[in-house]
């Protein structure tokens, strides 16, 4: 009854503790720890065409 209680709360589950798991989050640990995320400063450059459309609020307003 815990582990249902526990499973309802958090979302985690038992496949946490599978192979494939535990592989992906030591790739996400990896990439993380040496900063190789794709979110780079080449992807801010080319966002910045949309700096106009970008910042706006509900329906465009401002």
């Amino acid at each position: 009854m815990i582990k249902a209680i526990f499973t309802a709360l958090t979302g985690i589950t038992e496949d946490i503790d599978s192979e494939e798991s535990q592989d992906a989050w030591e790739r996400r640990r990896y990439a993380d720890e040496h900063d190789l995320d794709d979110d780079g400063i080449e992807s801010d450059a080319k966002n910045d065409d949309d700096d106009d459309t970008r910042n706006k609020g509900w329906f465009a307003l401002w």
